[in-house]
């Protein structure tokens, strides 16, 4: 099990930096809502059913299709699609710098969604994981570690422990203003007004820095296995 954890552990690390305005999210709903937790755990909560009903559907069409120990290639290729896509989000975000009237429309949005109720914020929760799709495209590329090793694990507590590491590193960004505000609940308001504005204000730089680096290291990933 804990081999397995280190094999996807790159993954989950590029899916939690694959979406770092999240974390604004959450900060604004512990700031605004008048019950800071439970607010934003529905939030979270929306996010986690996602991804749990993702992985299913993901682990069992790798089953499907035969994905095991001998599906080099096919690993392979799958990491060459995930380092090309992030490499056209890192050019994107190279060539794209929004306006100031566009970063107020996306803000507007952000502190909408912080008062909503808790349907709200459950399909919020989903909403935004589904918004930021290339997450879920490295979970996807993630979790067919789970399904290539040899053996296949038997034992579907196994399963279900690598995966539920893998979505609490993944999910950091929407649970750790959480966590940040039960240690400190009288600190959390400032540190997370700071951490949001400055998320806000190089989001843009983080798209390239996160896009072009984990673009090299996956395009290079499938590539060596392709060519070598």
């Amino acid at each position: 099990m804990g081999s397995l954890i280190l094999e996807t552990l790159p993954y989950a690390i590029a899916a939690m930096l694959a979406a770092p305005i999240v974390l604004v999210v959450s900060a604004l709903i512990i700031g605004k809502a008048e019950r800071p937790v439970r607010s934003a755990s529905l939030f979270v909560l929306g996010a986690v059913l996602l991804d749990v009903l993702f992985a299913a559907a993901v682990l069992a069409a790798y089953r499907a299709a035969g994905m095991d120990a001998g599906s080099g290639d096919v690993s392979a290729w799958i990491d060459s699609i995930l380092g090309a896509l992030f490499l056209v989000l890192g050019v994107k975000a190279v060539f794209t710098n929004p306006t100031p009237e566009e970063r107020a429309v996306q803000r507007a949005r952000v502190e909408k969604l912080a008062t909503a109720r808790a349907m709200g914020l459950i399909l919020g929760g989903v909403a935004v994981q589904i918004i930021n799709a290339d997450a879920l495209a490295v979970f996807a590329s993630g979790l067919k570690e789970i399904a290539t090793t040899d053996p296949f694990p038997a034992v579907f507590f196994t399963i279900v422990v690598v995966v539920a590491v893998f979505l609490f590193i993944m999910l950091i960004p929407y649970h750790l203003p959480i966590e940040m505000y039960l240690i400190a609940p009288e600190k959390a308001g400032m540190s997370m007004r700071s951490m949001s504005g400055w998320l806000l204000d190089h989001s843009r730089m983080l798209e390239i820095v996160v896009g072009l680096g984990f673009g090299v290291l996956f395009l290079w990933k499938g590539l060596a296995v392709l060519l070598g």
